[in-house]
């Protein structure tokens, strides 16, 4: 487990739960706050995180089946053909106590999901030979807050990132980034390696898997301007929230009338 005394560390045995319960400003909670403070406060502090969709939890699943496959029964249970209510569905869910519940048709969904990551050279490549689920924990030193990460996989010097998506292609993949924020967590997760003491390449990549047939994957190398985006992004973001925890202010949107429009892309499409 994280120890208390706030070294920065690597550690690359840390459960998942053991994880999230360190309390430490994360990517995603970046996220939040990225919205508003308000929203930070909201959701961070005040403990209301949003339900998992289902996309979310086919993501993790397809991450846990590809990542840590040892670990994929002890976390999931596959469904049967039975239904809800009956004798047969007590049993099932009775020898399968704490487990979270897959259909099958899902359970097929990630396993062609698998099937075809491993066919593609590159990114069967990128991910042998290398360590899944490593966690970092360390201190900002501008802001002196608390961070945590959590990477898909560590190969060396390099990170690796498993997106499931729609569109895999480099120009809707490309709007993923942004629109998720992928550039902000890709820096976040190279300053992890580097104040945890460790080598840092200069890469950051993505392995994108489309979650519909043929599961085309794709990977891609995360250009210097986007990371270079991403790092002053988190950085100003964490400066922010240190004023925001000291303070105990936090700020919704603007309280005036501002002037909205429509956005580039609408404009010069």
């Amino acid at each position: 487990m994280f120890k208390s005394d706030f070294t920065s560390e690597r550690l690359d045995n840390l459960s998942d739960p053991e994880y999230r319960r360190f309390n430490a400003v994360s990517k995603s909670s970046l996220d939040q706050f990225a919205k508003s403070p308000a929203h930070y406060k909201h959701v961070i502090l005040d403990g209301n995180r949003p339900a998992l969709t289902s996309a979310m939890f086919l993501g993790s699943a397809f991450d846990t089946l590809l990542l840590t496959p040892d670990l994929f029964g002890e976390t999931y249970a596959v469904v049967p053909d039975i239904r809800r209510g009956t004798k047969a569905w007590d049993e099932f869910v009775g020898q399968n106590p704490g487990k979270h519940l897959i259909k099958t048709d899902e359970m097929e969904q990630i396993s062609s999901m698998v099937i075809s990551l491993r066919k593609h050279p590159e990114a069967s490549k990128l991910l042998t030979d290398g360590v899944p689920q490593v966690s970092f924990k360390w201190r900002d030193a501008q802001s002196g807050l608390l961070c945590k990460g959590r990477a898909d996989y560590v190969k060396g010097s390099t990170v690796i990132d498993v997106k499931t998506t729609q569109n895999a292609g480099p120009n809707e993949f490309s709007k993923s980034i942004a629109a998720f924020r992928y550039h902000v967590q890709a820096a976040y997760y190279l300053e992890a390696m580097a104040q945890t003491g460790h080598k840092v390449s200069d890469d950051f990549l993505f392995v994108a898997v489309e979650k519909e047939p043929p599961y085309l994957v794709a990977v891609y190398k995360l250009d210097h301007q986007a990371l270079s985006l991403g790092m002053a992004t988190f950085s100003s973001e964490l400066q922010h929230l240190a004023r925001c925890l000291k303070r105990d202010e936090w700020p919704g949107y603007a309280t005036g009338i501002d002037t909205i429009g429509l956005p580039k892309w609408a404009l010069y499409s």
